[in-house]
């Protein structure tokens, strides 16, 4: 794999980790529609989103 290769990759990767916050905080706002959404940037190991809520998430809420 060339270097540019290896950067575009790395590029697609992060756009796709991106746009997967991006839904996920989309079916958050679904559940929970007085959430209020924080940040939710990609990392090295894929994204995380930060939420403000009343009440906490529960396990049970996972498979919603």
């Amino acid at each position: 794999m060339t270097i540019q290769q290896d950067s575009e990759l790395a590029d697609l990767r992060t756009r796709i980790r991106h746009s997967t916050a991006h839904v996920m905080a989309d079916v958050v706002r679904q559940l929970y529609p007085n959430v209020k959404l924080a940040i939710g940037p990609p990392t090295d190991d894929g994204f995380y989103y930060d939420f403000l809520s009343d009440e906490p998430f529960r396990n049970e809420d996972l498979g919603k």
